[in-house]
């Protein structure tokens, strides 16, 4: 008894091999049964008989009229196949029966190794998607793990940067550590700026104002480097461009010591 989907089936091959003949008596028994419970694969099977049909007859075959009749009735027991192939009336024509079928057997091979290609090509892209979306989430996981050894780190320490009158809602709190040069910033109350400006975050070496960040959404909440020898922390309100070379001291919003 054959236990298996009708597409399982029919990638096994032994629709084909049946059509052929090629199947010992009791297994082209258990095919003949599960074609018949199956209407999906009577179409394929009469497809296929016609194919074979139409190949005899371009190669000068004549068939017997009854052989037609059988292939639109649908299934026929194996021993129609064997009575039909055996006949001595076909005899003469085995020759180029042989042809055709090495022919259709040959190109059944090829589109099976086509669609096994297609399925190999299928699996390697998924394959490729699935080890991308694994070494994504490697990045996230180490990601969280040094934000989290940076919030447990005893040298991490925070100050917080709070508007004066040009914005006084405006609050930034910056946890940095100066061991790793890096910190992290959460801005909890925004300034009102519009949309051609943008807030900057600069800190102050040796007298000189250097751009730490733009406080955009990308740089919130992830690890920015920073010089550890930075003595403060200033925000300004900057016009919005690609580079911004030195603040504009003028709107300078907030600043803090560290």
């Amino acid at each position: 008894m054959i236990r298996m989907t009708p597409k399982e089936f029919l990638e096994t091959g032994l629709l084909e091999q049946y059509v052929m003949g090629l199947l010992d008596a009791e297994k082209a028994s258990q095919v003949a049964s599960y074609i018949k419970k199956h209407p999906s694969l009577v179409k394929t099977y009469n497809e296929m008989q016609e194919t074979i049909l139409n190949l005899a007859e371009s190669h000068g075959i004549q068939p017997p009229a009854e052989m037609k009749a059988k292939v639109m009735q649908g299934i026929e027991p194996q021993k129609a196949i064997s009575e039909t192939t055996t006949s001595s009336s076909w005899m003469k024509y085995l020759p180029s029966i042989a042809a055709v079928l090495f022919g259709a057997i040959s190109l059944i091979s090829y589109n099976k190794i086509n669609t096994l290609e297609r399925k190999i090509q299928s699996e390697k892209i998924a394959y490729t998607t699935l080890s991308e979306d694994c070494e994504n989430a490697k990045k996230e996981y180490e990601s969280q793990n040094r934000i989290y050894a940076f919030y447990k780190d005893a040298n991490t320490e925070s100050v917080i940067l709070s508007g004066n009158a040009k914005a006084p809602n405006f609050e930034l709190v910056s946890r940095y550590n100066k061991n790793t040069s890096s910190l992290i910033l959460d801005v909890t109350q925004s300034a009102k700026i519009s949309d051609n400006k943008v807030l900057c975050l600069w800190g102050d070496k040796d007298g000189k104002m250097i751009l730490i960040a733009k406080l955009d959404p990308s740089a919130l909440g992830s690890m920015i480097p920073f010089d550890s020898k930075m003595e403060s922390f200033n925000v300004t309100i900057e016009e919005r461009k690609a580079s911004i070379d030195h603040p504009d001291v003028s709107q300078l919003i907030a600043s803090a010591a560290i």
